[in-house]
């Protein structure tokens, strides 16, 4: 076993994918260049996060989340729900926390050691989010034969 869980936090929101797309696409419009180095910032944290990752570095790992999460809040895809659970489960503990998917509402993830799992899930629930937790498996994926085939 990984010794980390993710917690998922879901606000419940619905929202559109479709105009998200368009308000960040309006925005790159209106400040290409700017908008050109926001991309290129959020390539380096890919980058470094792959390294995090490869060492096992799970401190570094949650702070690139905490930044990758201050360029999309930067460039207009997050919203105060999301920010109470982010900042609820930074609070309790979690190493990172950002939005997952199109922002706007849906989730946040965060990552969290080992033992903290359920106090940052109970701080993300008490910020008014519903909260899911999940380990991770250092096996990862595999196909498995039924039995008798």
């Amino acid at each position: 076993r990984c010794p980390l869980e993710l917690v998922i936090g879901d606000t419940g929101i619905k929202r559109s994918t479709g105009a998200l797309v368009s308000a960040v696409r309006e925005l790159r419009d209106r400040r290409p260049a700017l908008f050109s180095r926001l991309l290129e910032s959020a390539r380096e944290l890919v980058l470094e996060a792959l390294d995090a990752l490869r060492s096992g570095d799970l401190m570094a790992l949650g702070d690139l989340m905490n930044i990758n999460h201050g360029l999309l809040s930067a460039i207009g895809v997050s919203n105060m729900a999301l920010e109470k659970l982010v900042h609820a489960a930074r609070e309790a503990g979690a190493l990172g926390a950002k939005l997952t998917g199109a922002g706007g509402g849906g989730c946040m993830i965060a990552l969290v050691e080992e033992g903290r799992g359920a106090d940052v899930a109970k701080a993300v629930e008490k910020a008014g989010g519903k909260a899911f937790r999940a380990g991770i498996s250092e096996e990862g994926i595999r196909i498995e034969r039924p039995r008798g085939a």
